[in-house]
């Protein structure tokens, strides 16, 4: 079994380590990232590699390397630093939380799944994809390269998403349609139907009430339920 480099010094990094530590057999050894972004030689305790010298320090049958990038532009940082690895020969690490249930499902290189997500069977992504707690992808659902899916993200079955997407917190994606490459689906949204490329949903925007006090509005809502 190989060993872990992660890639990062920021807090997605230090939570891969936290898990990795908690719910994994593989050990961290070290962390990398560009020479030019490193702040400290040292980050949670192990050194912070050059990432310009990694291969020469750490060799890559013995180590893979796990990508501690969130979403960065559109996750374009993360497919660059994924192929940057694969040129230096390493394989781009995965990590799958023990509280998921995954069914039957194809999977790319260097997938994180964290807590409680459920990937029911038949399911099908790419590489470099990210899905954060209580993610659910639903039966023949296909999901390409370096997309991102925050907590409580919920996709019906048969739908087909592309590449470098970002679906926000709690939003739904309905059954069997299609959704482009660098499409932005904000936090709660309904997306009832086919996605071009680059498009964006949001959901109905919520507003602050001016002049309101929330004291005054529950009193009020008190009063209406109780007449006689």
């Amino acid at each position: 079994m190989k060993q872990l480099i992660i890639f990062g010094n920021g807090d997605f990094a230090r939570l891969l380590k936290y898990y990795i530590d908690e719910d994994d057999d593989r050990e961290v050894r070290c962390f990398t990232v560009n020479a030019s972004d490193i702040r400290d030689v040292f980050f949670e305790g192990l050194p912070v590699v050059p990432f310009e010298d990694i291969e020469k320090k750490y060799s890559a049958e013995e180590y893979e390397i796990l990508l501690g990038i969130g979403n960065v532009h559109m996750n374009d940082t993360r497919k660059r630093i994924f192929e940057e690895c694969n040129n230096k020969g390493f394989n781009v690490a995965s990590f799958i939380h023990s509280s998921s249930k995954i069914h039957n499902l194809e999977m790319g290189e260097g997938t994180i799944i964290l807590e409680d997500c459920l990937f029911y069977p038949f399911a099908k992504i790419g590489k470099g994809n990210l899905f954060w707690d209580h993610v659910l992808v639903s039966h023949d659902c296909e999901i390409g390269d370096f997309n991102t899916f925050s907590g409580s993200a919920d996709m019906a079955g048969y739908v087909k998403v592309g590449n470098n997407g970002y679906f926000g917190k709690q939003c739904l994606l309905n059954d069997g349609i299609v959704v482009g490459d660098y499409v932005l689906v904000g936090a709660c949204a309904y997306v009832k139907r086919n996605l071009k490329d680059y498009e964006v949903v949001v959901p109905p925007r919520s507003s602050v009430l001016e002049n309101k006090k929330s004291t005054d509005l529950m009193y009020m809502a008190y009063r209406l339920s109780h007449r006689s």
